[in-house]
């Protein structure tokens, strides 16, 4: 019933359009992503959210996988995602991340996981999959792993439907624009520039009494 509603349609609408105007820059083509994306929140507590892993040890995952790890309130220390600097290194560290940034990663074969949070504030964040269209075999039935995914048709659709409607959420998104949409980065692994603001923006018509900051961060891989 919830994926019925307006407000959802309206926070999916401007993920899709995110994907469309930063993450298809980044990746230098089209791609298969993961929609919706998944939305994570890691409560101060003694418990972690699940177990170190890589995503090729669950089925439906291929070695062609980007993941992008976006948090929409401060990430660092124990309330932070950890991951690998390189398969097998055996090094996991907390990204140290703002509202504002997206890391990009190869989860599929490095080794990522949380530890109990022991910060005191609640960390949301969002992550999802993507594929190179010129890589990508919908082999798994539209999906990647366990997760529905779709191409970038249906981005860039739903990013001409907000400018003909002027809608104040992309306004939020594009404005100023992110310095990726000029720009390839071919680093496999690190942190990227990007406003999410529109992203939180659709959030929050979801999620009344949210109160992120509204801010753009640079971060250097």
């Amino acid at each position: 019933a919830f994926r019925g509603t307006a407000a959802y349609g309206a926070f999916v609408a401007v993920f899709r359009a995110f994907v469309a105007d930063v993450i298809v820059p980044v990746v230098g083509e089209g791609v298969a992503y993961q929609c919706p994306p998944t939305l994570r929140l890691h409560f101060p507590g003694p418990r972690a959210l699940g177990a170190p892993h890589r995503d090729g040890d669950y089925d439906g995952h291929t070695g062609q996988e980007i993941n992008f790890w976006v948090p929409l309130t401060r990430a660092v220390g124990t309330s932070s995602l950890y991951v690998e600097s390189a398969p097998g290194a055996d090094d996991a560290a907390p990204l140290d991340l703002h509202y504002g940034d997206c890391y990009r990663f190869d989860g599929e074969h490095c080794k990522h996981h949380t530890v109990a949070n022991a910060t005191g504030a609640t960390r949301v964040s969002l992550d999802f999959r993507c594929i190179p269209l010129s890589l990508y075999e919908d082999r798994f039935g539209g999906r990647i792993g366990s997760y529905p995914a779709e191409t970038t048709a249906a981005a860039c659709g739903d990013r001409k439907v907000l400018e003909r409607k002027g809608a104040l959420f992309y306004r939020l998104l594009f404005s100023p624009l992110c310095a990726l949409s000029s720009r390839r980065i071919p680093a496999p692994t690190g942190a990227i520039t990007c406003s999410v603001s529109g992203l939180h923006q659709g959030l929050t018509q979801t999620t009344a009494n949210n109160q992120l900051r509204n801010r753009t961060q640079t971060c250097i891989p």
